[in-house]
């Protein structure tokens, strides 16, 4: 599946599911930097965020890559590969290695959580939902430079960091499909992630608008869409995003 108009179409839904389209309800120039969305039966507003450049052939990028190569031989993190050309994969590397790598890939996905925070904090206040969770959408449509449990990791990592007006991240993708270990085809991820120790928005919710988004795209598309629900942590490294 591709060419779906993700904010035109998630505008759509969010109305279907009973939700609010706030840029419609404050006007063009409203006052403050307002979030997109407000969930009024479950007391929630939300901002959605699209990462699309892919920075993994980005030739600075590599550059920094290979000097934490180097430096991660030198100190014995890693065994030297020897020459020649060979894939690095992330999920075998020990856990200091795997976070220096996020480093270099997570600046586009911290300016999407510094701006939805402030988005989300500043319509809480200006529309007086002080008690409403804070929910970010980010959608992945381009960005193969982190894979789904790399992507979620890096998102953990940030929000450990502050970013008090998001309650909870959903990673999902809608044109770029990803594929699982032992399935035969193509499917969508939807993955909501909690910040350690809080659950903030029940789970149930989540549900409720995975199968409420997945009909409303079935209905665009006109075919049947699978999908991968939440899964335990581990098993986030048997999906990957499928390359054209």
């Amino acid at each position: 599946m591709s060419g779906v108009l993700v904010e035109q179409q998630f505008n759509c839904f969010v109305k279907e599911f009973g939700g609010t389209v706030l840029g419609e309800h404050v006007g063009k120039s409203p006052c403050f930097s307002n979030a997109d969305y407000y969930f009024e039966k479950y007391n929630i507003v939300a901002e959605l965020k699209t990462l699309t450049q892919d920075k993994s052939d980005d030739p600075r990028v590599q550059t920094k890559l290979n000097r934490l190569l180097e430096l991660w031989i030198k100190d014995g993190l890693i065994p030297d590969p020897g020459y020649g050309t060979f894939k690095l994969s992330t999920k075998d590397l020990p856990r200091q290695c795997q976070d220096e790598i996020y480093k270099v890939f997570q600046k586009p996905i911290h300016r999407r959580i510094d701006k939805a925070n402030k988005q989300i904090r500043q319509t809480k206040k200006h529309l007086s939902y002080p008690s409403a969770k804070g929910l970010l959408l980010l959608v992945n449509e381009g960005n193969y430079a982190l894979e789904i449990d790399a992507l979620a990791h890096a998102v953990d990592k940030i929000l450990d960091n502050g970013f008090s007006s998001i309650d909870n991240v959903l990673i999902f993708t809608v044109n770029l499909a990803a594929f699982m270990h032992g399935l035969d085809r193509k499917v969508l991820v939807w993955l909501p992630c909690y910040r350690k120790g809080y659950e903030g928005i029940d789970r149930e919710i989540f549900d409720l608008m995975q199968i409420g988004w997945t009909k409303h795209l079935e209905g665009i598309v006109g075919e049947n869409i699978p999908k991968i629900g939440p899964m335990p942590t581990e098993q986030l490294s048997n999906i990957r995003y499928f390359r054209r």
